[in-house]
């Protein structure tokens, strides 16, 4: 579970809340939960594509899909075993997931909105290999909006001035995510939970768990900025004066997620003072919770090569997650490989260089400009209220070379 906004910290929310409308697609479905390679998805790409005349897979001719999925829960929890306490029960609104009609359905869960304390919707993909499936194996799409007209609920459940909180169930990101950032007060993301799927987000959004989960791609804001990356070469970074005409440069979501609590990380050492390619180094940085819940906080190492052309601007090289009781700290130490630093320059040989490197909590809003580039089309780019902030660095190597096929250069620390 990745936490990617939480204005106002509206979440967790209270277990003392009397109406939550729980409403969308993928609230009440316990199939859309799974991934394209989970026993139904299989079970129903066989069935349909037999009756669609695809398949010649033998299966016996009494074979029957049965929406039955035993305990599985529902992140609605319409049944006995309920996902979310405190929901109004008659919420399924009925929205088809790729339907790009407006359903006449859409007055029923805005009025449901309207008389609850807070909106919970629960909006994205279902993942499979059939028709009516938006994502999974040959579910290729030319856009990367929520399915059919699932913008248009989100926007109407915001209308109407209830706190919503957006969840995606997902199998690939949403680049019109921005729209329900915008038009939300939390969004998480829970890509494919799986049968505990439901359960794990409810534990999240009240608290129960406090999420740590890091975004592993960038997410982009528009279909067109695709591909869009942080360890591109100096000589593609996007300046201010070749932005978009109509978009930002910057990307909606890089490394994002949240959580409930606090991190400050500091007291960086690097050893040793001196190493050659084939060597290692040593970084170990405090880490401490000063928030007042328990967590989980992903540290990362980033190297930028310095001056060449032919590197990239910057590159992941380690990162460990730790588990932090509320004032607790923490000593974390990486073993760093200095031949993790390397690239090919420009007469094709393996080497490495001069680095910077830098010890963030997450590469995000305040370190985005040293990533992705200047971006002086700020106003597109909604306020961010995540605290991550940019901790330390020390420069690796002085002035060599070190060549990673004669392995013969030694490199300074300083």
């Amino acid at each position: 579970m990745t936490l990617l906004k939480n204005e106002g910290d509206l979440l967790p929310l209270s277990k003392s809340l009397k109406s939550i409308a729980v409403i969308g697609p993928n609230a009440d479905d316990k199939r859309n939960l799974l991934g394209d390679y989970a026993y139904p998805a299989h079970i129903e790409s066989l069935i349909t594509f037999k009756d669609l005349g695809f398949s010649e897979h033998p299966l016996p001719d009494a074979i029957r899909f049965i929406d039955d999925y035993d305990k599985m829960k529902s992140v609605s929890g319409r049944d006995s075993r309920r996902s979310i306490p405190g929901h109004r029960g008659d919420l399924r609104e009925g929205l088809r997931l790729c339907s790009i009609r407006r359903p006449r359905a859409l007055p029923r869960p805005v009025e449901a909105a309207k008389k609850a304390e807070v909106a919970i919707v629960v909006v994205g993909d279902k993942s499979g290999l059939v028709p009516d499936c938006s994502a999974g194996e040959f579910r290729d799409r030319a856009t990367l909006g929520l399915p059919g007209v699932q913008q248009e609920l989100v926007e109407a459940i915001h209308a109407t001035g209830t706190p919503v909180i957006v969840v995606l169930v997902n199998g690939r990101p949403f680049a019109t995510a921005l729209d329900a950032r915008t038009t939300s007060a939390a969004l998480l993301e829970a890509w494919l939970p799986g049968d505990e799927g439901a359960q794990a987000i409810a534990d999240v959004l009240f608290g129960d768990v406090n999420p740590g989960g890091k975004l592993p791609v960038t997410v982009v804001r528009s279909t067109g900025q695709t591909p869009l990356f942080y360890n591109h070469q100096p000589s593609r970074r996007v300046r201010s004066s070749t932005a978009y005409v109509d978009e930002s440069n910057q990307p909606l979501f890089p490394f994002d997620g949240a959580s409930y609590t606090s991190f400050k990380i500091g007291n960086l050492h690097v050893t040793p003072d001196s190493v050659d390619p084939s060597g290692e180094l040593t970084v170990s940085v405090d880490v401490t919770n000063t928030g007042e819940m328990a967590g989980d906080e992903v540290v990362q190492i980033c190297a930028a090569p310095t001056g060449r052309a032919s590197a990239a601007r910057s590159r992941n090289c380690a990162f460990k997650r730790v588990e932090l009781a509320p004032g607790e700290t923490k000593t974390v130490v990486f073993t760093v490989p200095v031949a993790q630093m390397n690239y090919y320059n420009l007469d094709m040989r393996r080497v490495v260089e001069p680095a910077a490197l830098t010890v963030i909590e997450t590469v995000l809003a305040e370190h985005r400009r040293e990533h992705y580039g200047d971006d002086r089309r700020r106003d597109a780019l909604p306020g961010r209220r995540l605290r991550h902030v940019r901790h330390g660095r020390g420069e690796v190597g002085a002035s060599f070379v070190g060549d990673l096929d004669d392995n013969t250069v030694e490199a300074s620390l300083s």
